[in-house]
């Protein structure tokens, strides 16, 4: 009898894009970031649709699609390795936010990128991440880890902001950035105050 397997299949994804990333798989990965935009995202289906649960959903597979081409794209952008250094998209933006001021004195850019996140549709929310992720690709000194599951299961819940889950998930990413901010030697240590979802 075959066992079903407990993990998410969003959470599969993850895990084998970054054993990919590790493992320096050039064809897997290059076609995977070929899924950030629609024009090229075919490419990346086979890799990234049979971990769909309901592929006929656009927000689902845009979500899917494009976190993997993030994922796949900025592989100096470690993930989190134990449980506790996991960190919400949030505070994990605060992060490569401190560690950007600490160089440069305040930091406005990656905060008016931030400020109207919770209105913006699928696509433009995850490609203002994406311009974060840009910014702290750029910082070789001080790149905080990121919890990727975190990440993508933010994207899997962003629907319309009508219904509460969706307001809940577009408004925490503000939240947690405006609720902590870290010391820039602490950008690398365990969060103590992390209620990561699964």
């Amino acid at each position: 009898m075959n066992e079903v397997s407990s993990t998410p299949a969003y959470k599969e994804l993850v895990y084998k894009i970054l054993n990919w990333r590790e493992e320096g798989r050039r064809r897997e990965l290059s076609a995977i970031r070929k899924g950030a935009v629609s024009q090229t995202e075919f490419y990346a289906y086979p890799y990234v649709i049979p971990y769909a649960q309901n592929p006929e959903r656009d927000d689902e597979r845009i979500a899917l699609l494009r976190v993997a081409a993030i994922i796949a794209e900025f592989a100096n952008v470690p993930q989190a390795e134990a449980e506790l250094r996991k960190h919400t998209l949030g505070l994990w933006v605060r992060q490569v936010a401190a560690a950007r001021s600490d160089l440069r004195g305040s930091d406005t850019v990656i905060e008016n990128r931030l400020t109207y996140i919770h209105t913006q549709p699928l696509e433009q929310a995850i490609l203002t991440i994406r311009r974060i992720f840009q910014i702290a690709s750029s910082n070789k000194n001080a790149c905080p880890a990121i919890d990727y599951v975190n990440l993508l299961h933010t994207f899997l819940r962003w629907g319309k902001g009508v219904s509460q889950t969706s307001k809940q998930s577009r408004l925490r990413i503000l939240r947690d950035y405006y609720s902590f901010v870290p010391q820039t030697s602490e950008l690398n240590k365990p969060l103590e105050q992390t209620d990561h979802e699964d």
